[in-house]
């Protein structure tokens, strides 16, 4: 993956040996503005606060610099960069065209890894001893476009507390 400073679209490969070259075209954000927009700001830089006691790499610092960036496409790019999104949503994301998109399609998937951390949290403090809770969370946790065998079965002792 490449990372620069605009969006661009390939045109045509004009060669591949030995490194790939392309003609481009820049494909610009669509700027929105307006009162959805800071509430949106506001609400990327809550996400990232409620994830900070979640996620190892995250501090109050982080949060406060996050909190000082007046540009909404700057803090988007940067939110998306440091949660380590899943390519594919990564991909999706940069793929929109209008920053208000976004914006909203990035607090989507805030708030999916939010609640999965959460649950492993959960899991981690409240239900199981120590040595179970990797065993667990494998299970519970794997990202959806894992591969998995048809159904996965819980140990015995488990299976109760995840059934429908």
């Amino acid at each position: 993956m490449v990372k620069g400073m605009e969006r661009f679209k390939v045109k045509v490969w004009t060669a591949t040996d030995p490194f790939l070259q392309a003609l481009i075209e820049l494909a610009p954000d669509i700027l929105d503005d307006g009162l959805e927009i800071e509430a949106m700001n506001r609400a990327l830089c809550n996400l990232v606060r409620e994830l900070t006691p979640l996620v190892p790499h995250f501090s109050e610092g982080l949060c406060h610099f996050l909190e000082h960036i007046e540009d909404p496409k700057t803090l988007v790019y940067l939110i998306a960069q440091i949660t380590q999104l899943e390519t594919i949503t990564a991909q999706e994301i940069l793929e929109l065209d209008r920053l208000g998109q976004k914006m909203h399609a990035l607090i989507n998937a805030l708030t999916k890894i939010k609640e999965l951390l959460a649950l492993g949290h959960k899991i981690r403090m409240a239900f199981y001893p120590v040595e179970r809770v990797d065993e667990v969370l494998d299970l519970v946790l794997k990202p959806a476009s894992a591969a998995r065998p048809e159904r996965q079965r819980l140990p015995g002792d488990l299976e109760g507390l995840f059934a429908a």
